[in-house]
């Protein structure tokens, strides 16, 4: 677990130490998209590791009254967001076929843009119009 967190680690401080002005035109779609994929998937692996801290209690220590108290207290997120992520982890835990679907999800990696690419957003707050 310490090595995987250690390269996650490594790897967004490569991303952040990126000139993203080097980065073309036509890869930014893809590159943020992979890095929402990655970051969905970290999120996963958080959820699974919430669930096993509540089983075991962890926030009694600190003096909370449950793993969303010290979620939102520890790691700087809300009490609605910490909620979710503890809900992410216990179906995760009770249902098989979440867990395989999770773990069957693919992620594009760099030279697969071909879906990234098309993706276009149908309407935003603060968005430039869509081209016709």
């Amino acid at each position: 677990m310490q090595f995987a967190l250690n390269t996650i680690h490594q790897g967004t401080t490569d991303l952040l130490l990126a000139d993203v002005a080097l980065v073309q035109p036509d890869d930014l779609g893809p590159y943020i998209l992979t890095m929402q994929a990655e970051s969905d998937r970290i999120r996963i692996a958080q959820s699974r590791l919430l669930a096993e801290a509540d089983r075991h209690r962890i926030w009694r220590v600190s003096g909370h009254r449950c793993i969303e108290d010290w979620l939102a207290a520890n790691g700087k997120t809300t009490l609605g967001a910490a909620g979710q992520q503890k809900k992410l982890g216990a179906a995760l835990g009770k249902s098989k076929e979440l867990a395989d679907a999770v773990e069957e999800a693919r992620t594009p990696g760099p030279g697969e843009p071909a879906q990234a690419r098309s993706f276009r957003p149908r309407s935003c707050v603060g968005c430039a119009p869509m081209p016709t």
